[in-house]
């Protein structure tokens, strides 16, 4: 699994591609949100549970500065990040892959945005 964008040109939807995103490990990537600014992106990866990461796009169109989120955030499998317009709150799924318990949480998002 990965992440693929689109881009629309004389309102046209061009091939997809795949998203480069500079991380330590070659782990699957799914459930991407990406800021409204697409200054940052908050996706899935996965390996033996599903982590939330977050990337910083740099001045040149790439993403970088890649790390998981705060263990407050990944605990028990997460996944389907969506953050508030003012970037105050992260929604997010939780539970375990095999169970059929996700629940829905949310957390202040403010300091982990703010600190890349």
């Amino acid at each position: 699994m990965d992440i693929y964008q689109s881009k629309k040109i004389n309102g046209e939807f061009k091939e997809a591609e795949k998203v480069l995103i500079s991380m330590n490990s070659k782990a699957g990537k799914c459930t991407p949100f990406v800021s409204p600014k697409e200054d940052y992106l908050i996706f899935a990866s996965i390996g033996n549970q599903l982590d939330l990461m977050i990337s910083f796009k740099d001045g040149k169109g790439q993403w970088l500065s890649t790390r998981k989120l705060n263990g407050k955030i990944n605990d028990s499998g997460q996944g389907n990040p969506y953050v508030t317009p003012d970037n105050k709150f992260l929604f997010f799924t939780t539970g375990k892959h095999q169970e059929k318990n996700w629940k829905v949480k949310w957390v202040n998002i403010e300091s982990e945005i703010k600190n890349h």
